[in-house]
C-alpha cells in the first residue's frame, strides 16, 4: 500500500461530503459490492435450515423437553459461530476491496479476495470476537444506569469501533493495537463523529425497513391471515408458507437485500477512517509514522 497520504479517499470532509463520498463509493463499487453480499447472504442462510427447526421450537413452547432443549442450543451455538465466521469474511472482504480498489483500480477481484484471506482475517476474525465482547460488556453495564445508560453506551462503542476495519487494514495493526487505535482516533474528532455515524445508522435503519417490507410484501397475505386466524399459524410454519428462514422465495429476497444495504457500512466507515486521518493530521502536522507510511 503507498503513503496515506497520497490514498484518494484521504482528506477532511464536511457532514455533506461524508454521506456524498459514501454515496459514491456505494455506487462506484455497487456491482462487485452487491454480489459478493449477496452470495455470502444467500450460502450463509443455509445452515439455519438444517440447524434450526422452527417447528420444534414451536412446539417446545408447549410441551418442554430438556433432550431437545440441550440439542437445539448446540445447533443454535453451531449456527452462531458459521455467521461470526461468515459475516467476518464478508465485512472484510467488502472493505478491503473499496481500499485498495480506490488506491489500485486495477486489481484483480480475485487478487483482493486472496489479499483479503491470507493478511487480514484470522486477526480481524479476532478483532471482531474482542470488539463483540467489549461492545456486550459495556451495553451490559450499561444498564445498571437504566436504558439510557446502556443506550450511551451502545451509541460510544459504536461510534469508537465504526473505523475498526479500515484500521486494521491500512495501519496494519495488531488486534489490541486496532482498538486502542480506534479509540485514540474517533476521540480527536469525536463529537462530529457521533453525530455523523448517528445520521447513517438512522438512515440505514429507514431504508432496511422500507427494503423489509418490499421483500415481505410477498407474505403479506399469510400475516393477515395469522393475526386473523391465530390457530392457523403452526400449520403454515409446519408448511414452510411464512417462516422466511425456510422458504426459498423469502431467501432468494433477503439476499437481495442484504446485497443492497451491507455495502453501505464498508463505504461509510471507509470514508469516515480516512476523514479521521486527515483530521488527524491536520492537528498534529507531523504525527509518528506507522507501518503504512
Amino acid at each position: 500500500m503507498t503513503s496515506l497520504r497520497k490514498h484518494p479517499l484521504y482528506g477532511p470532509l464536511d457532514f455533506d461530503g461524508i454521506f456524498a463520498t459514501t454515496w459514491m463509493l456505494y455506487r462506484k463499487h455497487f456491482a462487485w459490492l452487491f454480489l459478493y453480499s449477496f452470495l455470502f447472504s444467500l450460502v450463509l442462510s443455509l445452515p439455519g435450515i438444517y440447524l434450526i427447526d422452527m417447528s420444534s421450537l414451536i412446539e417446545m413452547q408447549t410441551t418442554p423437553n430438556l433432550q431437545a432443549l440441550s440439542s437445539m442450543m448446540g445447533n443454535l451455538f453451531l449456527y452462531l459461530v458459521i455467521m461470526l465466521l461468515g459475516y467476518s469474511l464478508l465485512y472484510l472482504l467488502l472493505h478491503h476491496y473499496i481500499i485498495r480498489k480506490e488506491e489500485e483500480p486495477g486489481l484483480p477481484a480475485g487478487t483482493l479476495f486472496m489479499e483479503s484471506v491470507t493478511k487480514h482475517y484470522l486477526p480481524y476474525l479476532l478483532l471482531m470476537i474482542i470488539t463483540g465482547l467489549l461492545f456486550f460488556a459495556g451495553t451490559f453495564l450499561g444498564v445498571f444506569l437504566l436504558v439510557i445508560g446502556s443506550l450511551l453506551a451502545a451509541v460510544y462503542l459504536g461510534t469508537v469501533f465504526f473505523p475498526v476495519t479500515p484500521v486494521l487494514i491500512v495501519e496494519k495493526r495488531d488486534p489490541f493495537a486496532t482498538i486502542g487505535r480506534c479509540f485514540s482516533l474517533v476521540h480527536s474528532y469525536f463529537w462530529p463523529t457521533v453525530g455523523q455515524v448517528l445520521v447513517f445508522m438512522i438512515l440505514y435503519l429507514i431504508v432496511s425497513f422500507l427494503l423489509g417490507i418490499l421483500a415481505s410484501a410477498p407474505y403479506v397475505g399469510n400475516l393477515f391471515q395469522i393475526m386473523s386466524h391465530p390457530e392457523v399459524a403452526g400449520e403454515m410454519i409446519s408448511d414452510n408458507r411464512f417462516i422466511g428462514m425456510q422458504n426459498p422465495l423469502m431467501i432468494l429476497l433477503n439476499a437481495a437485500v442484504s446485497g443492497a444495504l451491507l455495502p453501505f457500512i464498508p463505504a461509510f466507515a471507509t470514508t469516515l477512517y480516512f476523514n479521521l486521518r486527515a483530521r488527524e493530521d491536520e492537528r498534529t502536522p507531523f504525527p509518528e509514522k506507522t507501518e503504512e507510511e
